[in-house]
């Protein structure tokens, strides 16, 4: 059977697949993070994504509003701190919409520095290359923590 030629949207999401694809979510000492498929090289950003469309926007809701089990609320705040004004910025479909830069591990020896986190999309780059089976890492005091949440992650990566 013929293979049917291929929209200019398929088209980039092949080509995207094929060229920016070098991680995967795996296991990690601290449970689950990003581990490098695809050697990277310094100053590249392993996260491109073939559709420039912000579908995933993030919007605010106070943290009162949140309600469900102990677990349910863990997971949220694993991923989504809660701000100083008691607030978290979530996608706006619903938690099932993370990207796999969400499970990069925090270092105070990174390996990934995020350049840009005001578009819909983080643009990443690495700060050195990285080897196939390295996991990604960022420095997670780079972003803007509220002070409870800023010494749990210092104790944690201990």
């Amino acid at each position: 059977m013929p293979v049917k030629k291929l929209t200019k949207k398929q088209e980039n999401v092949v080509k995207n697949i094929m060229n920016h694809t070098y991680a995967r979510i795996s296991v990690s000492r601290y449970g689950v993070g990003t581990k490098c498929i695809k050697r990277i090289g310094k100053g590249v950003d392993p996260f491109v994504i073939a559709q420039k469309k912000c579908w995933d926007n993030e919007i605010s809701i106070p943290w009162a509003r949140i309600k469900g089990s102990k677990k349910l609320k863990d997971y949220i705040t694993d991923y989504y701190p809660i701000d100083d004004d008691g607030n978290i910025f979530v996608n706006e479909n619903g938690l099932n919409m993370m990207n796999i830069s969400m499970f990069m591990n925090h270092s105070t020896r990174p390996n990934m520095v995020a350049l840009d986190t005001s578009s819909c999309f983080t643009k990443f780059k690495t700060l050195r290359a990285i080897s196939v089976g390295e996991e990604l890492t960022i420095d997670y005091m780079d972003y803007d923590f509220n002070k409870e949440d800023a010494e749990y992650i210092k104790n944690y990566y201990k």
